[in-house]
């Protein structure tokens, strides 16, 4: 999933330049699409070594979980600025607005980030 939205980033970015002849939002296009690229193979490492071994898993999935979060709020704050700035949605509304989208955004992730850090603890062997 992820490699794909970096996928439709990359190919999307030429679009922007459209919108933007500065290049600035096809750029931001390009750089979010080469950090999710790169951020992809700690999920998927992550998910198959929860399988075998919770433990490992932790490491990669937390810093999956992390990594995404950051690009969700670089995300949301480069749309609601540049929404703002275009006159599309105006003043408190338009921030309540992403302030929420970006919670939601974020927040998903951060439970999961509990739960493979604190709560999906592996049962000690029995003796």
């Amino acid at each position: 999933l992820y490699r794909l939205v970096a996928g439709l980033l990359a190919i999307s970015s030429p679009l922007f330049l459209l919108i933007d002849p500065s290049g600035a939002a096809a750029a931001a296009c390009l750089l979010g699409s080469g950090y999710l690229f790169a951020l992809t193979p700690l999920a998927s490492s992550g998910a198959r070594a929860w399988i075998v071994e919770p433990d490992g898993a932790r490491i990669d999935l937390a810093l999956f979980f992390v990594g995404i979060s950051i690009f969700l709020v670089a995300f949301f704050t480069t749309v609601l600025t540049a929404a703002i700035s275009g006159g599309w949605i105006h003043g408190i509304a338009g921030v309540v607005a992403g302030g929420i989208v970006l919670v939601l955004g974020i927040g998903s992730y951060a439970v999961e980030l509990v739960y493979v850090l604190a709560v999906a603890v592996p049962e000690a062997p029995s003796r």
